[in-house]
Parts: C-alpha cells; structure tokens; sequence
C-alpha cells in the first residue's frame, strides 16, 4: 500500500512524500507445501526462491550440486519505507500507513492512500477488514472514524465541515459505483474539464 498526504517515509507526517508500505499476509498451505519463504524487518522484505519442480529438472539434467540443496536456489531482498510482517494489527497498519494521511486531510491538504496487489494479496481484508469483528476493522471504517471523531471534538465555532464520500472499484481497468452497484453504474467514464478537474462521470 502507499500514502501520500503530509507524511514522509516514516509516516510522521512532515514532508509531503509518498510513502510505499507493503503487508505481508500469511501463506497458503499450498504455498507453504511449495516451499515459499517470505521474510520480513524493518523496512526489508527478502523472498526466497524454492526449487520448483521445473528447475528440479533442469538440475537434474546438468547435474548441478544445488539439486536437493537445503539453502534456496536464490533469495531476493526489497526495501521499502516499511513492512509489515504477518503477526501485524489492522490498527498497527492504519496507525502507520493511513493515519497520517488523514490527519493531512483534516488539515486541509490533499492525500491518497491505495492499496496495490494481485487477487488474493490481501487488499479488502486491509481496507474494510473483517465484518462484525471490531478489531479486524480495516482502513476504510478507521479513516471515517478518525474523521468523524475529529469534528466531534472540534471546538472552534468558526469551522465548519462537508464529507463527501464515493466508493469506487478499478478492476480489469473498468471503474464501478458500490456505493450503487447496479448495472448502469458500472464502466464509467472518467472526465476532465475545467470547472471539475479530473473525475469519474456521474
């Protein structure tokens, strides 16, 4: 996931730049039967490639000494600005990633907070998180009640506060209304003009 709002690579909110943060969800069994490792710390990532039973073939067939090695066939190291491993908290997460997005906002700056990855990666259970369970709660209801909380104990007389909210879904490059899920809300157009800016039509 990245943010950018008012937050700079450690999330405290002071320099205005993006940020990217991955999140480590738990492997599958048949990942895990596949011999996958995927290790985390700090701010590094480091994936190990296994010996898949392609390249148990053409090992064989060279007659390389890594055939049956015990160390992986080749380990690969990322850095980010952070990572969480998958013992992480939906509130450590949110408190780390998109926490200071929000309190950007509120400030009156613009900030965006996505969430990037392949079917499967984890990206609902981050964003609106597990329902009925309140600590499961994702990015998505912990931003609105940040917001919320916010106005609530908002003492100057002279402020004054409009949420707007749009739930939008991009997928196979097709963009969606969920807030309205009916067929004519689906493949909408983005627009630009000079009064709007850029936005999705409708």
């Amino acid at each position: 996931m990245g943010g950018n709002g008012d937050g700079d690579g450690d999330g405290d909110g002071e320099s205005g730049a993006v940020t990217v943060i991955v999140r480590v969800r738990p492997l599958l069994s048949a990942e895990q039967a596949h011999g996958d490792v995927c290790r985390s710390s700090g701010n590094t990532l480091v994936l190990d490639e296994p010996e898949s039973p392609h390249m148990r073939e053409l090992l064989r067939e060279s007659g390389s000494s890594l055939l049956g090695a015990q160390q992986p066939l080749a380990s690969y190291t990322f850095n980010f600005d952070h990572v969480f491993g998958t013992g992480s908290s939906q509130a450590e997460v949110y408190e780390r990633t998109a926490q200071p997005a929000v309190s950007a906002v509120l400030e009156g700056f613009n900030a965006t907070v996505i969430a990037y990855g392949m079917t499967g990666a984890g990206k609902t259970f981050t964003m609106e998180g597990a329902t009925g369970e309140r600590e499961q709660r994702g990015v998505t209801p912990r931003a609105f009640e940040s917001i919320f909380e916010h106005i609530r104990t908002c003492t100057d007389p002279s402020k004054r506060f409009l949420v707007r909210a749009s739930y939008l879904q991009i997928y196979n490059e097709s963009i969606s209304d969920l807030l309205c899920p009916t067929p004519e809300r689906i493949g909408l157009a983005v627009r630009e003009d000079r009064l709007r800016g850029l936005h999705v039509e409708g």
